[in-house]
């Protein structure tokens, strides 16, 4: 039962990891579609005011989109890491699953074993105990017997004495 009752928890646990996993994961592509499109717009942003500034400064815009484009693909990179991450943990948790449902089969076989064990040796002992039950009523049946065959040895030695006496 204490098995059964650890497997229980193992696979809760796992389920409480997974769910955990799923939000995260939920959660950082929901921030990454948000820092995506928060750069999107915040350089959609620059470049409309970088085409007025171009007049005035065109090196300067083309460097902050430059930066921007940087930033954005640092970012892409990061939310693809974090997806990466993601995935090797989940792959890692599901191996956990598959090692904790052997060990629960595994018990279970060695538990369904025992108990087959334990079945066999209790029948033997009732078989024993009925074996023991019979001999010890033979026992007491020979023992009167015995009793009885002394008893009457003890009077016929006597009769003999009496009847030497008598002669």
């Amino acid at each position: 039962r204490s098995y059964e009752r650890r497997a229980a928890d193992a696979q809760r646990k796992a389920l409480e990891v997974e769910r955990s996993y799923e939000k995260r994961v939920e959660n950082a592509e929901r921030k990454a579609i948000e820092l995506e499109r928060s750069y999107e717009e915040a350089i959609a942003e620059l470049q409309t005011s970088c085409s007025i500034k171009i007049e005035e400064n065109k090196e300067e815009s083309i460097t902050e989109i430059k930066r921007l484009h940087n930033e954005l693909s640092k970012a892409r990179l990061v939310v693809a890491r974090v997806q990466h991450e993601m995935v090797e943990e989940k792959q890692g948790l599901e191996l956990s699953i598959r090692v904790a449902e052997k060990a629960r089969d595994d018990a279970t076989q060695k538990l369904s074993s025992t108990i087959e064990t334990l079945q066999a040796t209790c029948h033997s002992a009732q078989s024993a105990g009925e074996k023991l039950r019979k001999t010890e009523d033979k026992l007491e049946e020979l023992m009167a017997t015995t009793k009885e065959m002394e008893e009457q040895s003890s009077l016929q030695q006597q009769r003999v004495e009496l009847l030497q006496k008598k002669l």
